[in-house]
Protein backbone atom coordinates (compact mmCIF):
# COMPACT_ATOMS: atom_id res chain seq x y z
CA UNK A 1 0.00 0.00 0.00
CA UNK A 2 1.58 3.55 -1.41
CA UNK A 3 2.04 6.38 1.46
CA UNK A 4 0.90 9.97 0.89
CA UNK A 5 4.47 10.61 0.92
CA UNK A 6 5.20 7.85 -2.01
CA UNK A 7 2.28 9.59 -3.98
CA UNK A 8 3.20 13.14 -3.22
CA UNK A 9 6.99 12.27 -4.36
CA UNK A 10 6.00 10.70 -7.21
CA UNK A 11 3.46 13.49 -8.24
CA UNK A 12 6.83 15.95 -7.71
CA UNK A 13 9.00 13.93 -9.96
CA UNK A 14 6.50 14.31 -12.79
CA UNK A 15 5.81 17.51 -12.25
CA UNK A 16 9.38 18.37 -12.40
CA UNK A 17 9.61 16.38 -15.55
CA UNK A 18 7.20 18.64 -16.99
CA UNK A 19 4.37 15.87 -17.34
CA UNK A 20 0.78 16.24 -16.27
CA UNK A 21 0.42 13.94 -12.75
CA UNK A 22 -2.98 12.69 -13.53
CA UNK A 23 -3.93 9.31 -11.13
CA UNK A 24 -2.82 7.37 -14.42
CA UNK A 25 0.24 8.77 -14.19
CA UNK A 26 1.34 8.81 -10.89
CA UNK A 27 -0.05 4.66 -10.22
CA UNK A 28 2.56 3.91 -14.11
CA UNK A 29 5.22 5.76 -11.59
CA UNK A 30 4.65 4.04 -8.28
CA UNK A 31 4.51 0.65 -10.12
CA UNK A 32 0.98 -0.05 -9.25
CA UNK A 33 -1.40 1.14 -5.99
CA UNK A 34 -5.07 1.90 -5.23
CA UNK A 35 -7.00 4.51 -7.37
CA UNK A 36 -8.58 5.54 -3.96
CA UNK A 37 -5.53 6.15 -2.05
CA UNK A 38 -3.79 7.93 -4.87
CA UNK A 39 -6.81 10.04 -5.47
CA UNK A 40 -6.99 11.42 -1.99
CA UNK A 41 -3.45 11.94 -1.75
CA UNK A 42 -3.57 13.45 -5.11
CA UNK A 43 -6.16 15.71 -3.86
CA UNK A 44 -3.88 17.30 -0.61
CA UNK A 45 -0.76 17.35 -3.39
CA UNK A 46 -3.22 20.03 -5.60
CA UNK A 47 -4.06 22.07 -2.87
CA UNK A 48 -0.59 22.29 -1.39
CA UNK A 49 0.73 23.47 -5.32
CA UNK A 50 -2.55 25.52 -5.62
CA UNK A 51 -1.73 27.47 -1.79
CA UNK A 52 1.75 27.88 -2.89
CA UNK A 53 1.25 30.04 -5.98
CA UNK A 54 -1.99 31.99 -4.46
CA UNK A 55 -0.50 35.72 -5.09
CA UNK A 56 -0.02 37.72 -1.62
CA UNK A 57 -2.38 40.72 -0.90
CA UNK A 58 -1.68 43.66 0.20
CA UNK A 59 -4.31 46.07 2.32
CA UNK A 60 -5.94 49.25 0.33
CA UNK A 61 -3.40 52.48 0.18
CA UNK A 62 -4.31 55.42 3.12
CA UNK A 63 -5.74 57.25 0.21
CA UNK A 64 -8.63 54.77 -1.07
CA UNK A 65 -8.82 54.66 3.11
CA UNK A 66 -9.55 57.95 3.29
CA UNK A 67 -12.10 58.63 0.50
CA UNK A 68 -14.20 55.85 1.88
CA UNK A 69 -14.72 57.22 5.05
CA UNK A 70 -15.30 60.48 3.47
CA UNK A 71 -18.54 58.76 1.99
CA UNK A 72 -19.71 57.39 5.02
CA UNK A 73 -20.42 54.66 7.66
CA UNK A 74 -24.11 53.58 6.02
CA UNK A 75 -22.70 53.38 2.77
CA UNK A 76 -19.73 51.41 3.48
CA UNK A 77 -21.95 48.72 5.91
CA UNK A 78 -24.23 48.55 3.04
CA UNK A 79 -21.41 47.49 0.85
CA UNK A 80 -20.11 45.63 3.25
CA UNK A 81 -23.16 44.05 4.28
CA UNK A 82 -23.58 43.17 0.12
CA UNK A 83 -20.10 41.97 -0.17
CA UNK A 84 -20.97 39.85 2.72
CA UNK A 85 -23.85 38.27 1.24
CA UNK A 86 -22.30 37.79 -2.26
CA UNK A 87 -19.56 35.97 0.00
CA UNK A 88 -21.79 33.87 1.71
CA UNK A 89 -23.36 32.46 -1.45
CA UNK A 90 -20.35 31.71 -3.38
CA UNK A 91 -19.04 29.95 -0.75
CA UNK A 92 -22.19 27.88 -0.36
CA UNK A 93 -21.77 27.61 -4.64
CA UNK A 94 -18.24 26.66 -3.49
CA UNK A 95 -18.91 24.24 -1.03
CA UNK A 96 -21.49 23.05 -2.86
CA UNK A 97 -19.19 21.48 -6.37
CA UNK A 98 -16.46 21.25 -3.85
CA UNK A 99 -18.85 17.91 -2.59
CA UNK A 100 -20.33 17.09 -5.82
CA UNK A 101 -16.72 16.87 -7.42
CA UNK A 102 -15.41 15.16 -3.88
CA UNK A 103 -17.96 12.56 -4.96
CA UNK A 104 -17.18 12.70 -8.66
CA UNK A 105 -13.51 11.65 -7.57
CA UNK A 106 -14.74 8.84 -5.32
CA UNK A 107 -16.74 7.51 -7.82
CA UNK A 108 -14.14 7.68 -10.33
CA UNK A 109 -11.65 5.98 -7.78
CA UNK A 110 -14.01 3.31 -7.04
CA UNK A 111 -14.67 2.50 -10.52
CA UNK A 112 -10.97 2.47 -11.50
CA UNK A 113 -10.02 0.57 -8.73
CA UNK A 114 -13.10 -1.96 -10.16
CA UNK A 115 -12.15 -1.85 -13.40
CA UNK A 116 -8.42 -3.15 -12.59
CA UNK A 117 -9.69 -5.58 -10.51
CA UNK A 118 -11.77 -6.93 -13.53
CA UNK A 119 -8.72 -6.30 -16.29
CA UNK A 120 -6.80 -8.59 -13.68
CA UNK A 121 -9.06 -11.61 -12.97
CA UNK A 122 -9.34 -11.28 -16.97
CA UNK A 123 -5.81 -11.79 -17.88
CA UNK A 124 -6.11 -14.69 -14.90
CA UNK A 125 -9.19 -16.11 -17.03
CA UNK A 126 -6.67 -15.71 -20.32
CA UNK A 127 -3.80 -17.11 -18.66
CA UNK A 128 -5.99 -19.96 -17.29
CA UNK A 129 -7.70 -20.64 -20.45
CA UNK A 130 -4.44 -20.79 -22.31
CA UNK A 131 -3.15 -23.02 -19.90
CA UNK A 132 -6.32 -25.46 -20.50
CA UNK A 133 -5.66 -25.12 -24.25
CA UNK A 134 -2.15 -26.67 -24.23
CA UNK A 135 -3.14 -29.39 -22.00
CA UNK A 136 -5.98 -30.14 -24.75
CA UNK A 137 -4.03 -30.01 -27.34
CA UNK A 138 -1.19 -32.12 -25.19
CA UNK A 139 -4.28 -34.69 -24.85
CA UNK A 140 -4.93 -34.95 -28.11
CA UNK A 141 -1.43 -35.58 -29.40
CA UNK A 142 -1.41 -38.63 -26.89
CA UNK A 143 -4.82 -39.92 -27.79
CA UNK A 144 -3.60 -39.42 -31.47
CA UNK A 145 -0.13 -41.26 -30.56
CA UNK A 146 -2.56 -44.39 -28.99
CA UNK A 147 -4.34 -44.65 -31.89
CA UNK A 148 -1.40 -44.85 -34.52
CA UNK A 149 -0.59 -47.98 -31.94
CA UNK A 150 -3.81 -49.44 -32.10
CA UNK A 151 -3.96 -48.90 -35.78
CA UNK A 152 -0.52 -50.92 -36.23
CA UNK A 153 -1.40 -53.77 -33.44
CA UNK A 154 -4.71 -53.63 -35.68
CA UNK A 155 -2.85 -54.24 -39.17
CA UNK A 156 -0.54 -56.55 -37.04
CA UNK A 157 -2.88 -58.98 -36.14
CA UNK A 158 -4.98 -58.93 -39.38
CA UNK A 159 -1.93 -60.25 -41.08
CA UNK A 160 -1.68 -63.01 -38.21
CA UNK A 161 -5.34 -63.58 -39.41
CA UNK A 162 -4.19 -63.78 -42.90
CA UNK A 163 -0.86 -65.84 -42.06
CA UNK A 164 -3.45 -68.73 -39.30
CA UNK A 165 -5.57 -68.75 -42.60
CA UNK A 166 -3.14 -69.83 -45.15
CA UNK A 167 -1.72 -72.17 -42.69
CA UNK A 168 -4.93 -73.89 -42.20
CA UNK A 169 -6.23 -74.02 -45.79
CA UNK A 170 -2.92 -75.84 -46.41
CA UNK A 171 -3.38 -78.13 -43.72
CA UNK A 172 -7.00 -79.07 -45.00
CA UNK A 173 -5.22 -79.68 -48.40
CA UNK A 174 -3.01 -81.89 -46.79
CA UNK A 175 -5.49 -83.30 -44.89
CA UNK A 176 -7.53 -84.71 -48.22
CA UNK A 177 -4.12 -85.71 -49.30
CA UNK A 178 -3.68 -87.90 -46.74
CA UNK A 179 -7.42 -88.93 -46.62
CA UNK A 180 -6.70 -90.31 -50.52
CA UNK A 181 -3.41 -91.62 -49.45
CA UNK A 182 -5.49 -93.66 -46.98
CA UNK A 183 -8.00 -94.67 -49.44
CA UNK A 184 -5.35 -96.11 -52.28
CA UNK A 185 -3.57 -97.78 -49.67
CA UNK A 186 -6.52 -99.79 -48.16
CA UNK A 187 -7.49 -100.37 -52.10
CA UNK A 188 -4.06 -101.13 -52.81
CA UNK A 189 -2.90 -102.94 -49.61
CA UNK A 190 -5.42 -105.26 -49.17
CA UNK A 191 -3.26 -108.92 -49.47
CA UNK A 192 -0.89 -107.66 -47.01
CA UNK A 193 -2.81 -106.74 -43.97
CA UNK A 194 -0.69 -106.40 -41.12
CA UNK A 195 1.69 -103.95 -43.47
CA UNK A 196 -1.78 -102.18 -44.13
CA UNK A 197 -2.39 -101.98 -40.58
CA UNK A 198 0.77 -100.44 -39.80
CA UNK A 199 1.09 -98.23 -42.18
CA UNK A 200 -2.89 -97.58 -41.51
CA UNK A 201 -1.81 -96.79 -37.88
CA UNK A 202 1.03 -94.70 -38.78
CA UNK A 203 -1.38 -92.50 -41.51
CA UNK A 204 -4.06 -92.15 -38.87
CA UNK A 205 -1.58 -91.47 -36.15
CA UNK A 206 -0.10 -88.49 -38.37
CA UNK A 207 -3.86 -87.47 -39.64
CA UNK A 208 -4.99 -86.86 -36.02
CA UNK A 209 -1.79 -84.63 -35.48
CA UNK A 210 -2.68 -82.95 -39.08
CA UNK A 211 -6.46 -82.81 -37.44
CA UNK A 212 -5.13 -81.01 -34.11
CA UNK A 213 -2.72 -78.46 -36.49
CA UNK A 214 -5.67 -77.58 -38.12
CA UNK A 215 -7.65 -77.37 -35.01
CA UNK A 216 -5.32 -75.00 -33.29
CA UNK A 217 -4.78 -73.24 -36.45
CA UNK A 218 -8.68 -72.30 -36.30
CA UNK A 219 -7.60 -71.27 -32.42
CA UNK A 220 -5.53 -68.52 -33.40
CA UNK A 221 -7.54 -67.25 -36.35
CA UNK A 222 -10.23 -67.31 -34.36
CA UNK A 223 -8.09 -65.35 -31.31
CA UNK A 224 -6.23 -62.99 -34.39
CA UNK A 225 -10.48 -62.20 -35.23
CA UNK A 226 -11.39 -61.24 -31.76
CA UNK A 227 -8.01 -59.00 -31.38
CA UNK A 228 -8.64 -57.40 -34.51
CA UNK A 229 -12.40 -56.95 -33.55
CA UNK A 230 -11.32 -55.75 -30.29
CA UNK A 231 -8.82 -53.59 -31.63
CA UNK A 232 -11.47 -51.88 -34.16
CA UNK A 233 -13.54 -50.77 -30.91
CA UNK A 234 -10.80 -48.97 -28.92
CA UNK A 235 -10.09 -47.18 -32.41
CA UNK A 236 -13.92 -46.26 -32.76
CA UNK A 237 -13.61 -45.08 -28.96
CA UNK A 238 -10.48 -43.45 -29.55
CA UNK A 239 -12.02 -41.67 -32.79
CA UNK A 240 -14.84 -40.49 -30.78
CA UNK A 241 -12.46 -39.29 -28.24
CA UNK A 242 -10.88 -37.02 -30.34
CA UNK A 243 -14.18 -35.41 -31.46
CA UNK A 244 -15.03 -34.82 -27.97
CA UNK A 245 -11.53 -33.28 -27.17
CA UNK A 246 -11.84 -30.81 -30.20
CA UNK A 247 -14.77 -29.98 -29.27
CA UNK A 248 -13.40 -28.63 -26.07
CA UNK A 249 -10.20 -27.47 -27.72
CA UNK A 250 -12.50 -24.91 -29.80
CA UNK A 251 -14.67 -24.12 -26.62
CA UNK A 252 -11.52 -23.39 -25.05
CA UNK A 253 -10.00 -21.25 -27.49
CA UNK A 254 -13.78 -19.00 -28.03
CA UNK A 255 -13.69 -18.82 -24.19
CA UNK A 256 -10.11 -17.52 -24.23
CA UNK A 257 -11.43 -14.93 -27.14
CA UNK A 258 -14.15 -13.76 -24.86
CA UNK A 259 -11.68 -12.87 -22.69
CA UNK A 260 -9.18 -11.26 -24.70
CA UNK A 261 -12.21 -9.25 -25.67
CA UNK A 262 -13.91 -8.50 -22.16
CA UNK A 263 -9.94 -7.41 -21.02
CA UNK A 264 -9.55 -5.20 -24.05
CA UNK A 265 -12.91 -3.78 -23.50
CA UNK A 266 -11.81 -2.92 -19.98
CA UNK A 267 -8.27 -1.57 -20.71
CA UNK A 268 -10.38 0.72 -22.98
CA UNK A 269 -12.94 2.18 -19.84
CA UNK A 270 -9.78 2.16 -18.12
CA UNK A 271 -8.14 4.52 -20.26
CA UNK A 272 -11.33 6.89 -21.08
CA UNK A 273 -11.61 7.30 -16.98
CA UNK A 274 -8.25 8.01 -16.78
CA UNK A 275 -9.09 10.94 -19.68
CA UNK A 276 -11.70 12.16 -17.91
CA UNK A 277 -10.30 12.50 -14.05
CA UNK A 278 -8.07 15.48 -15.51
CA UNK A 279 -11.43 17.55 -16.53
CA UNK A 280 -13.07 17.20 -12.92
CA UNK A 281 -9.83 18.07 -11.28
CA UNK A 282 -9.78 21.45 -13.33
CA UNK A 283 -12.85 22.20 -12.88
CA UNK A 284 -12.59 21.87 -9.07
CA UNK A 285 -9.41 24.11 -9.18
CA UNK A 286 -11.08 26.97 -11.45
CA UNK A 287 -13.92 26.74 -8.66
CA UNK A 288 -11.68 27.23 -5.98
CA UNK A 289 -9.97 30.02 -7.52
CA UNK A 290 -12.79 32.06 -8.59
CA UNK A 291 -13.90 32.24 -5.16
CA UNK A 292 -10.22 32.94 -3.53
CA UNK A 293 -10.31 35.91 -6.14
CA UNK A 294 -13.55 36.60 -4.73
Amino acid sequence: MATKEQIWAAADTISAEGGNPTLAAVRAHMGGGSYTDISAAMQSWRATQQASSTPIREPAPSAITDQLNTLGSELWAAALELANARLQSEREALEQARQEAEETRKEAAALADALAADLDKAQADIAMLTEQLAASLAKQEQQQAIISQETTAAIESKHRAELAEVARAELRARADQLSELLRDEQAANIANQTRQQAEIDRTKAEAAATTQQLTQAQKEAENARVAEQSCQARLESAAREIESLKAQVKDERSAAKVSAETAAELKGRLAALDVQKPAITKKATKATKSTTAT
